[in-house]
């Protein structure tokens, strides 16, 4: 149902939000190399951005494995508090966190952790050697601020070509959006 998410948030919302950017990291298949959030450049641009450049951007990852039939599961990057460019474990919005829970930040080892009580998933993980606090996936949604924005999430382009490498401060972007 991945895949589909970026057609039905964008007809949920009229057309107003919309997937800006995709990746998937293939987790636990042979031959990836495993993502961590440090080393995942959408969400180490996601973090650079202020709290204003972050207000129209939602980024979506999933952990586990490649595969969704068991041990993958899907959360949302606290948008308060998305944790620093060079973190692994950061605080989530998590459709698994129990109710009520008496941890107030729930990071990504404590997701981690709570799914793979279950047994499959746990499984599913150890067979394929997935991590804990290893990515699988990220999704980028940006909102229309305006009808006259020049591009869809413009604030978090710049941040993402500011921190590929060749970008690093001091060096021109290799892209530059306007703002109108």
């Amino acid at each position: 149902m991945a895949t589909l998410y970026a057609d039905l948030v964008c007809e949920a919302s009229n057309g107003e939000v919309q997937l800006l950017l995709k990746e998937e990291y293939l987790s636990g298949e042979p031959g990836w190399p495993p993502t961590y959030a440090s080393t995942c450049m959408p969400l180490r641009a996601y973090r650079t951005l202020s709290p204003q450049g972050r207000r129209d951007v939602v980024v979506m990852i999933k952990t586990g494995t490649y595969d969704d039939t068991v041990g993958s599961h899907f959360l949302l990057v606290d948008q308060a508090d998305p944790g620093l460019p060079d973190d692994d474990d950061f605080v989530v919005q998590d459709p698994a966190k129990p109710l009520p829970s008496a941890k107030v930040r729930w990071l990504l080892s404590d997701s981690s952790r709570h799914i793979c009580h279950d047994q499959k998933v746990r499984e599913a993980w150890h067979a394929t050697g997935v991590s804990d606090l290893q990515l699988a996936g990220v999704w980028i949604f940006a909102r229309w601020h305006s009808a006259r924005d020049a591009a869809l999430g413009a604030p978090f382009l710049r941040a993402m070509a500011l921190v590929l490498p060749g970008n690093e401060p001091g060096n021109e972007p290799a892209l530059a959006i306007p703002d109108r």
